[in-house]
């Protein structure tokens, strides 16, 4: 239930932000680089952009990432900068800095070794659903965890 309720929120923020700039579902799919389709699945909670993507539309509407994920409730407009390190390395760093193993962190947020790997090696970014378990397992914010806060 409490990612359903996560779902929602996003959802919910979405339609928000987007009647706030005055925009169509049309006009969020030309942003998003997205299905008009899929516009609509994320605007009833059925499910989250790709992180790419959710990462396109927070820096559409100058907001975090925690807010879109509902992670924070800080909605302030903010200039952020484009990731300046690999997202592998951003994690390498962090779990150093924190003194975590990856085993330690894979055991902790029951995601898998191999996505941790394809994370690392920078196969792919982590779904928004990984990102906001990573985010707050690191206790870092998704922005930071992305490369879009310092």
């Amino acid at each position: 239930m409490f990612f359903m309720d996560k779902l929602t929120l996003f959802g919910d923020r979405l339609k928000e932000l987007m009647f706030d700039g005055g925009l169509s579902f049309r006009e969020m799919a030309d942003i998003s680089g997205a299905d008009l389709t899929m516009v609509y699945r994320w605007a009833r909670g059925d499910g989250y952009p790709r992180t790419r993507t959710l990462i396109r539309i927070a820096d559409h509407f100058s907001c975090s990432l925690d807010y879109l994920l509902g992670l924070s409730d800080d909605s302030e407009v903010r200039v952020f900068r484009p990731s300046p390190v690999s997202f592998g390395e951003r994690l390498r760093g962090l779990l150093a800095q924190k003194k975590l193993t990856e085993y330690r962190a894979v055991r902790a947020t029951g995601i898998s070794r191999s996505r941790f790997r394809d994370w690392r090696y920078d196969v792919r970014l982590p779904s928004p659903e990984n990102l906001r378990i990573l985010a707050s397992f690191l206790d870092v914010s998704a922005d930071f965890l992305v490369g879009r806060e310092g």
